[in-house]
């Protein structure tokens, strides 16, 4: 269906490119890794071709593993004993790697959200919930990434725990392989399986990520910062305009207030108020934080709610300004909103989301 100015199918996803905005503290990789699980194309539900979606993902909360199917461990899954230890932490240079090629090595870390999701492979990195492999060249040292195939004729499903994989290890003679997605390795996993870590088997700093991602924790903390940044920046989200099923030009626009307040007030997912969606994680996170481990989550959720509150206040109270004219991004004559501390918000934002990246980048595996 074709979105008009007054008419939102406001669907299923907000691909948020927040890396162009925010230069996240703390270890560079995090720049690229940490952003909300893209879930489409394009730059914020802007600029794609024919059909627009703009809306959010707003995790469900749950106390349940969010996996559907069977969780691969080592109660159902082999992971051979002889198995040649490998570790993102201890850096193996490609030397060592030639010197085992053919052996069966096991590693620890995590699928990146780049891992295609029909299972012909995965990549294997050494942070959480990372959308941007090979952040670093790995050529000649295996640093942050490692390409991961499975058994002939098997796939893989998807974790967000930490796992282990096992397989063997295949180091490409003189040439480069180039992956579906444009990625050059020269070395790989091949004949694989994995299974989710137990906690006893796991370093103690990064015990705690088995549960609060299992429980669907980080899932719905995600889901809420992609709400927040639909709140927060919505003025300068558009369609761009195109062609109705008989070829006649449909006018592009921006988002107006009430189209906003739709959302908001009417079409939040899984919840009919707002208040019990944040207070919904809220109690998620005191279930989860058993050892206190989840306070800065806590503190990081409360100023998430007091930046929503500022923000949808600015909204009600008609806090903006407007501008008349002709706009190239979509061909054609519109009002544009600008909010009077939206560059304020924004910025605050910003800093909320570099502390969430910074809480989940202190879960690197060890």
């Amino acid at each position: 269906m074709i979105l008009t100015k007054r008419n939102f199918a406001i669907s299923v996803f907000l691909l948020v490119t927040l890396i162009l905005l925010f230069t996240l503290t703390g270890c560079g990789k995090q720049e690229e890794q940490m952003q909300p699980v893209p879930t489409g194309t394009g730059q914020g539900g802007r600029e794609q071709e024919g059909e627009v979606s703009l809306a959010v993902t707003a995790a469900p909360v749950t106390d349940q593993p969010v996996n559907d199917t069977e969780i691969p461990t080592k109660e159902n899954v082999e992971i051979p004993e002889d198995a040649i230890e490998l570790s993102f932490a201890g850096r193996p240079l490609l030397e060592y790697l030639k010197e085992i090629n053919g052996k069966t090595v096991k590693i620890n870390g995590y699928m990146s959200l780049a891992s295609p999701t029909d299972g012909c492979f995965l990549y294997l990195m050494d942070s959480p919930y990372n959308d941007v492999p090979f952040i670093y060249d790995n050529s000649q040292m295996l640093v942050d990434t490692i390409e991961v195939y499975p058994r002939e004729g098997e796939s893989f499903g998807y974790s967000v725990q930490a796992i282990t994989v096992a397989g063997t290890l295949e180091v490409l003679d003189g040439e480069l392989m180039t992956d579906e997605y444009g990625y050059d390795i020269s070395y790989r996993i091949k004949d694989a399986v994995f299974i989710v870590m137990d906690e006893e088997d796991m370093d103690p700093s990064i015990r705690n990520w088995q549960k609060i991602s299992g429980m669907g924790t980080i899932d719905a903390l995600y889901g809420m910062y992609n709400y927040l940044w639909l709140v927060v920046d919505w003025y300068e989200f558009y369609y761009e305009g195109g062609e109705d099923e008989d070829g006649n030009r449909i006018d592009g626009y921006f988002l107006y207030p009430d189209d906003l307040n739709w959302y908001i007030n009417e079409n939040l997912p899984y919840v009919t108020e707002v208040e019990d969606y944040f207070g919904a994680l809220e109690n998620m996170l005191e279930y989860a934080d058993t050892d206190g481990d989840l306070l800065p989550l806590m503190e990081n959720l409360d100023k998430c709610i007091g930046l929503y509150n500022k923000a949808v206040s600015a909204i009600e109270n008609e806090e903006w300004t407007t501008e008349e004219g002709y706009w190239e991004e979509l061909g054609n004559e519109e009002t544009r909103y600008y909010m009077n501390d939206g560059e304020a918000f924004i910025e605050e934002f910003g800093t909320l989301w570099s502390e969430f990246g910074e809480f989940i980048d202190g879960y690197r595996m060890k």
